[in-house]
């Protein structure tokens, strides 16, 4: 239901349409496709507002203190906050799930469709991957509100870095 009526990139997604969960995966993670958050998040636990309260605790586990999620996608929101800290914090707890990981590496991923509906090439945003050696994901973001914000895994010679990089005015 929310999906139908979240703002910003989509897939496009019509009713009674089906994904598999690595679908929706990557669609959120390489193009941020919102409905496909709210999708995901009401098949996991039944409403956007219910899964925003499974992030918070995850957050919390983690020891990310300083965020507060109210919705799957990171749309603008009141009371919808985090910090650089509790990002890479998240970040690096995501990047332990090998499934997470790959999503995030992926240049591009084909979705099929069902219904009859021709496959969607799903191509990463972030253009890190194809310009920087050892770049490994992870994610790229933009509203009106935050301006682009980019959280970043390079690895090189066995070790790993981490960037995040909240609030930039241009995407370079």
């Amino acid at each position: 239901q929310a999906a139908a009526t979240t703002p910003g990139n989509a897939l496009g997604m019509r009713p009674g349409e089906r994904f598999a969960a690595r679908d929706l995966l990557h669609a959120i993670l390489l193009i941020s496709a919102n409905d496909a958050s709210a999708v995901a998040a009401e098949q996991m636990a039944g409403t956007t507002t219910a899964f925003a309260a499974q992030m918070n605790a995850e957050a919390r586990r983690l020891g990310a203190i300083d965020t507060h999620f109210t919705n799957p996608h990171g749309l603008p929101s009141p009371d919808h906050y985090s910090t650089a800290r509790d990002l890479a914090t998240i970040a690096c707890a995501a990047m332990r799930n090998p499934t997470f990981a790959a999503a995030v590496r992926a240049h591009t991923y084909l979705l099929n469709r069902d219904g009859g509906r021709p496959s969607t090439l799903l191509t990463n945003t972030d253009e890190l991957l194809l310009r920087v050696a050892g770049m490994d994901g992870i994610k790229t973001g933009w509203t009106t509100e935050a301006g682009y914000c980019f959280v970043g895994s390079s690895t090189r010679n066995g070790r790993r870095l981490r960037t995040v990089t909240p609030r930039c005015r241009s995407r370079s």
